[in-house]
């Protein structure tokens, strides 16, 4: 058992609120608080079978589940991530066409006006 070790950095995740919690939000949003669960899940296994001194294979097979978790989690928050960054890019496109008023040209700078400076004059 000397070989296994668990620390504590790398074996937590934020919570997501009560086991009780109704389903919203997006399919990606869902997704991604399903990983969260499912790591959890795994990792509270893992240790609680080191603590009681499972066998090997057992841990083994509890670290396979830690990090297939840890991939679905991260998958997940890759897809949430470029879900809102769509989002948000739909919000920014919508407030970035000008209107009518803001399409025509600006008339041209008069250089002596702005108190630009030639230096080479």
């Amino acid at each position: 058992m000397s070989g296994i070790r668990i620390e504590a950095g790398t074996t937590s995740v934020g919570t997501t609120g009560g086991s009780a919690t109704a389903t919203s939000g997006s399919p990606a949003q869902q997704a991604y608080d399903r990983a969260v669960k499912q790591l959890s899940a795994a990792q509270k296994k893992l240790s609680q079978d080191v603590f009681d001194k499972a066998p090997q294979a057992t841990i083994e097979v509890d670290q396979a589940a830690v990090e297939a978790a840890a991939l679905s989690l991260a998958a997940a928050t890759t897809a949430l991530a470029r879900e809102q960054e769509k989002a948000h890019e739909g919000q920014t496109s919508r407030a970035a066409t000008p209107t009518p008023a803001q399409q025509t040209e600006a008339p041209s700078r008069d250089r002596s006006r702005t108190g630009d400076i030639d230096l080479y004059a």
